[in-house]
């Protein structure tokens, strides 16, 4: 009877040994306090919703390991070096062009692959990889804006940040190829609170619009100075500052932004979270859903090596996402859509380029 007790606990203990699944450790930084914690909090909230979904249908079984950054550099750092030393994680996961300019030099060497989610600037680091639009999708897009409506001179204002400063130099170069002149071009920090002289000399220069692609608060700053003198000109928003803007500011305003999440899937995460989701949710959920399509594309039970998953990528094809098909494009891109939006209020609603100049233009005829 003994005998055949533990035999059989021995068998039971075997099947589970061959049928336990690897588990692949994902570490995930995001601002989950301060003043940009709705976006971290909508960011888990789409991560969380795909591994909800696949529970129980994997290959894999896969872990999410969240830290909070509240979207400081020094906390960005602690916890990418946490991540690497501590919890020893298989994929590291980071918001923008910020994010992968700290994890990227801590990250060199390791094992680690490293995921971002919609990044401007390019990298050649091995083992890194971008679920987004690349910026040269973003400047099409511009760019035949400001042809449909005919501006001839527009200005820019932006951040000195990474991203930014290569959004700027290929607006440069696209404006010049267009034959569009840029008549100011400034980039300023985070931490300005005037900048009426900007505004000023603006004002003077006369541009037919204005691109913005600074972040909070500049975003409003800049607006309420150009209200308090009076000085009005279209605005066109190359990020989703607009909509963290008091809409006083900003409504009839465009955004030129990724695309929104299907009808769909919005359904879904109402249905779980009980709120509409809002950026970056559907862009998390599409970062999660492509780091799981390259995992599940590698053969054996064994976990996946780094060289494994990465190869896993470019079979991407037509993938199922939050805001449609998801496509790999060499080198280490999973692309998806940008859009046009106008915005009403704090909402922006998705339009095709014709529908924002008749919403804009509503006397033109013109299509």
């Amino acid at each position: 009877m003994k005998k055949t007790l533990i035999l059989t606990i021995a068998i039971l203990l075997f099947t589970l040994c061959l049928s336990a699944k690897e588990t692949i450790q994902v570490g995930v930084v995001l601002p989950l306090s301060g003043n940009q914690a709705y976006l971290g909090e909508m960011a888990r909230d789409g991560l969380l919703l795909k591994l909800k979904e696949v529970e129980g249908q994997t290959k894999y079984n896969y872990q999410i390991i969240f830290e909070d950054d509240a979207f400081e550099v020094r906390q960005t750092n602690t916890a990418i070096l946490k991540f690497k030393n501590i919890d020893k994680v298989d994929v590291v996961c980071t918001m923008w062009g910020r994010g992968s300019e700290i994890a990227l030099p801590l990250l060199k060497g390791s094992h680690i692959l490293h995921l971002s989610t919609d990044r401007w600037f390019y990298s050649t680091a091995t083992n890194d990889y971008v679920v987004g639009n690349p910026l040269d999708s973003y400047m099409d897009s511009m760019i035949a804006l400001l042809e449909k409506y005919q501006y001839r001179r527009v200005a820019f204002l932006g951040n000195t940040d990474q991203g930014e400063t290569l959004y700027e130099q290929l607006l440069r170069k696209r404006l010049k190829e267009a034959n569009i002149e840029l008549v100011d071009d400034t980039s300023l920090s985070q931490d300005a609170r005037d900048v009426r002289t900007w505004v000023l000399k603006i004002r003077d220069l006369k541009p037919d619009a204005i691109i913005d692609c600074t972040v909070m608060p500049l975003g409003q700053i800049f607006r309420k100075q150009m209200k308090d003198i009076q000085y009005h000109t279209p605005i066109i928003c190359a990020d989703s500052t607009c909509l963290e803007v008091d809409p006083a500011y900003v409504n009839g305003e465009c955004m030129i932004y990724p695309i929104g999440s299907t009808e769909s899937w919005s359904s879904r995460f109402a249905a779980v979270y009980h709120k509409d989701p809002s950026y970056p949710a559907p862009q998390y959920y599409n970062t999660i859903t492509s780091l799981i399509a390259a995992c599940e594309h590698c053969d054996g039970k064994n976990k996946p090596t780094t060289s494994q998953i990465a190869d896993g990528f470019k079979f991407i094809n037509n993938l199922a996402g939050a805001t449609g098909p998801l496509n790999f494009s060499p080198p280490n891109n999973v692309v998806t859509p940008v859009s046009y939006y106008f915005v009403k209020g704090s909402k922006a609603k998705t339009v095709s380029l014709g529908e924002l100049y008749q919403l804009q233009h509503p006397t033109s005829n013109v299509h």
